[in-house]
């Protein structure tokens, strides 16, 4: 991605994170990761869904911290 689009993205992540804040809902850094490399191309859609899927399924379990 060049230097612009890299930008962008963090722009838009950094909106997304204040206005889900706004919400009473925390973006972990893992989870922000997770979108960067969505956008950068490195995971397809099905890859990056099923990634949050497992994520989320983590940090559901009675044992996360």
């Amino acid at each position: 991605m060049q230097k612009d689009a890299d930008d962008t993205s963090e722009a838009a992540i950094a909106a997304a994170v204040a206005n889900a804040a706004l919400e009473g809902i925390r973006v972990e850094p893992d989870e922000q990761d997770l979108i960067r490399k969505h956008q950068r191309g490195e995971l397809t859609r099905d890859e990056f869904l099923a990634a949050a899927q497992a994520l989320a399924a983590g940090k559901a379990d009675p044992g996360h911290v």
